[in-house]
């Protein structure tokens, strides 16, 4: 959540929204500083509030699993599982260019559901992915650079919420 919410964490996670095909390389598409974030200090905070070892590697091991399910660029029916967890179908939304911060719960749909953000709409394939910035570095230096300019150009401050005009909110034709 805070990481579409916050100018300069978005500056940071924008390079994963960059990607304009899901494949599940892009799971690890992210700046080294959000990899940080998510990957060393997170886990060790929970060590540190006393989550034994053993249960966090599990944990971060069944996480980065799922994500890379959602981001794989596969065709499964998972909408039984939707009432509990973001499948790919629903992860897919949250990567439109041009959808409103919706999905943001990675793993399960209850924090959608809690801050009325879940959109089970079903767009059509054509829909454009990406950060909604056609220019935006694909490079990995270009990539690693811009965030930092850009943070230490803005102020840190919460983002507008998103447009609700967005050209891939009709549902696709079944």
């Amino acid at each position: 959540y805070c990481l579409h919410r916050f100018n300069p964490l978005w500056e940071f996670h924008k390079i994963h929204h960059s990607s304009r095909e899901l494949d599940w390389l892009a799971t690890f598409r992210s700046h080294i500083g959000e990899q940080i974030l998510r990957r060393l200090l997170a886990p060790v905070l929970l060590i540190l509030f006393g989550f034994p070892l053993k249960g966090v590697l599990i944990a971060g091991a069944i996480f980065i699993a799922w994500a890379v399910l959602n981001h794989a660029n596969v065709s499964l029916n998972l909408r039984v599982l939707e009432p509990v967890l973001i499948t790919p179908r629903l992860h897919r939304v949250h990567h439109l260019s041009n959808a409103p911060a919706n999905n943001l719960g990675t793993f399960f749909t209850f924090w959608d559901k809690l801050r009325g953000t879940l959109d089970v709409t079903e767009y059509s394939a054509e829909c454009e992915l990406g950060n909604g910035e056609p220019n935006y570095p694909q490079s990995w230096l270009g990539q690693f650079v811009k965030p930092l300019k850009d943070i230490a150009i803005r102020e840190a401050m919460p983002l507008k919420e998103a447009d609700s005009a967005n050209p891939c909110s009709k549902p696709a034709d079944v």
